[in-house]
């Protein structure tokens, strides 16, 4: 299962906050577990990686897919920040790959923890979060089955989530951005992944 990944990671006099700095150190390879320090336990691990073999999983019952890749991430982000783990997981099955049953895939600590990563990314003091905050995605172009929507075409509470998470960074950060990768799948969109650049 991908559930996220990490490209071009460098090393430079910036400081970013501990949830950015964790997010980064712990979306890593193949399926691994992979600890990092932090703030506490929540932040310590994330399971990323693609099953290489294993076809993606059947639909669960209930989980509609949404009409538009945009829908799909106002669904997937508002769920992350209400700290609906599972549930967040099991709404993006039908796009991930993962070897055994999405169910028990996605009541694994280590899918919890990473959810709660970007949770902790965007929740920052002053921001009001969903239901009396509201999640919005524009500037979203559907082209074939995967579209790609930056973390800077997402808002909450009015406030993109490029700025919320850089809260508490310096430096250059001009080259950071996070994205979510959607795709469809049976005529609709489901968040699979995401990516962070730093």
């Amino acid at each position: 299962m991908e559930i996220g990944s990490v490209r071009g990671v460098q090393a430079s006099n910036m400081r970013w906050p501990v949830a950015l700095t964790v997010l980064a150190l712990s979306l890593t390879g193949c399926g691994s577990q992979t600890a990092a320090t932090g703030e506490d336990d929540a932040r310590s691990a994330s399971p990323s990686g693609k099953s290489q073999s294993t076809p993606p999983p059947a639909q669960p019952v209930g989980n509609q897919g949404s009409q538009k890749p945009a829908d799909a991430v106002k669904t997937f982000v508002t769920q992350v920040l209400q700290e609906r783990y599972s549930q967040t997981c099991i709404a993006s099955a039908p796009v991930l790959e993962v070897d055994q049953d999405p169910a028990a895939f996605c009541a694994r600590q280590e899918v919890t923890r990473s959810l709660a990563v970007l949770r902790n990314a965007w929740a920052k003091p002053g921001v009001k979060l969903p239901p009396e905050g509201k999640v919005a995605v524009t500037g979203v172009v559907e082209e074939g089955d995967t579209v790609t929507v930056p973390d800077s075409a997402i808002t909450l509470d009015g406030r993109t989530l490029r700025e919320l998470e850089l809260i508490g960074s310096s430096g250059d950060t001009g080259s950071f951005s996070l994205s979510l990768e959607v795709k469809k799948h049976e005529n609709a969109w489901y968040v699979g992944s995401w990516d962070i650049n730093i």
